[in-house]
């Protein structure tokens, strides 16, 4: 590493701490409004020194820009979000009964939305992934179905965008409200409901995540110094990084450096980290202990959550470096150079970089989703992330002049979605963080329920 890697990397480093530290000191008070920064350094900023000098050696200095102004993106959206609703929750009256009650109907109806989209879904689709996997037990089978389960509807492409939020938008903040009202059997019985649901997509990430959402903001909604859930909190915290640390420290460098037979992408000669335990042949034990089931997890977890989005933004920026899009768009499908066809991205990248090289572990219809500043810089260049970061700026700003803060459902709502945008932006592009994942719905809904409930308080 010469000294010019040296001077910009501590310059990155410095600027994540200070990020960092100005995120925690924020959840210390109970102030969520930190998250989708935190999120970005933990899931981008951090996984991209770990895998510094694994990345194309011009390219990763474009990605450190790419990372870096995004890094300030978010920061700067959740201190100007910060400082409006700080001030909103100053001047707000105290929440009363009637307004309970009223957020208590609410959460009813988001429950009754929620159920009903799910009823339509599956009376809809032709098959369910979950019942021809367990039919076929053929993975094939399985991946192809929950493609057509997720995004081939027949009733378009806006109720495809509401199928993909109604977990996010509609049942967690319900969920979480029942929880914090101590309906318990309620809350129960619909948590299962959203697990059966996602899991019958066979969506591991999608069950996961309004999991997440739930339980971080079921805790926040009881967190004080001292109390259980503090402790909880602060104690998951070290065991993650534990866990990184361990990880990371007792890689085995010199294997992680040997040739390996999957050669790396066309035209390329990089190779990651998780391609070399792709191409490693692990001999598993007949019968492993559950010490090494639990290793073996936790790996899992480690390369996959934490090291996987910032991969496969590196081979975005590598692909769309060799071969570029013919026209710059935010449509789902770019004129793709090396095909010259209309394809989509995610599509395109996942076979460059997985299926070519790995297809017993990937499909030809494995889509490799990138972070929101490698999808913007493949469509528009360097422009791209301003154009991104403007749009994003301005919603996430508009939630917080929205937020009405004596509306208990709103404030739950708007937590959820905070938890949302610092777990998703790593995989999501701008576009599908808007629609997809729901943060225009989220705007939309909380304005009409800011404009019903203040007719109500007048």
């Amino acid at each position: 590493m010469n000294i010019f890697d040296i001077c910009l990397l501590s310059a990155f480093v410095a600027f994540g701490v200070f990020g960092f530290v100005r995120c925690l000191s924020n959840l210390k008070n109970n102030n969520l409004e930190f998250l989708p920064t935190l999120g970005w350094l933990l899931t981008m900023a951090l996984p991209f020194l770990i895998e510094w000098s694994f990345l194309h050696p011009n390219l990763k200095y474009v990605q450190l820009m790419g990372v870096g102004i995004f890094a300030i993106v978010f920061l700067a959206g959740d201190e100007i979000a910060a400082s409006i609703r700080i001030a909103k929750d100053k001047a707000a009256p105290a929440t009363t009964l009637e307004i309970n009650a009223r957020a208590l109907k609410t959460t009813y109806i988001f429950l009754s939305i929620s159920v009903v989209i799910m009823a339509v879904h599956l009376a809809t689709s032709a098959n369910i992934p979950l019942i021809e996997l367990l039919k076929s037990n053929d993975d094939t089978v399985a991946v192809a179905d929950r493609y057509n389960y997720y995004r081939n509807l027949p009733l378009g492409v806006w109720f495809t965008y509401v199928v993909n939020f109604n977990l996010y938008l509609f049942m967690a903040p319900a969920i979480v409200y029942l929880i914090h009202r101590r309906k318990y059997a309620i809350a129960g019985a619909a948590l299962l409901i959203a697990i059966a649901y996602a899991l019958s997509g066979t969506a591991k990430a999608q069950c996961v995540m309004i999991v997440a959402q739930i339980f971080v903001m079921s805790m926040f909604l009881h967190y004080n110094r001292g109390t259980t859930m503090y402790r909880l909190f602060w104690t998951m915290i070290v065991m993650l990084l534990m866990l990184a640390g361990y990880y990371i420290t007792n890689m085995d460098r010199t294997s992680l450096h040997s040739p390996i037979s999957n050669a790396a992408p066309k035209n390329t000669s990089v190779n990651h980290i998780g391609d070399y335990y792709r191409a490693a042949q692990v001999p598993e034990s007949a019968q492993p202990s559950l010490t090494e089931r639990a290793d073996r997890k936790a790996q899992h977890f480690f390369y996959r959550s934490i090291l996987t989005p910032v991969e496969v933004s590196a081979r975005w920026y590598e692909y769309f470096y060799l071969y570029p899009v013919m026209k710059g768009t935010f449509s789902q499908n770019v004129m793709d150079s090396r095909s010259q066809k209309s394809e989509q991205p995610s599509n395109v990248v996942g076979k460059w970089a997985y299926h070519e090289r790995f297809p017993t572990h990937y499909y030809d219809s494995i889509h490799a989703y990138s972070s929101i500043d490698a999808d913007s810089f493949a469509r528009f260049g360097v422009f791209g992330w301003f154009i991104a970061g403007i749009l994003y700026l301005a919603v996430r700003i508009g939630m917080a002049a929205i937020y009405d803060p004596r509306s208990p459902v709103q404030a739950i709502m708007y937590g959820t979605t905070l938890i949302l945008i610092g777990g998703m932006t790593a995989s999501a592009s701008i576009q599908a963080l808007l629609l997809p994942n729901g943060l225009i719905a989220c705007v939309a809904i909380m304005l009409i329920l800011t404009i019903v409930e203040r007719r109500q308080y007048a």
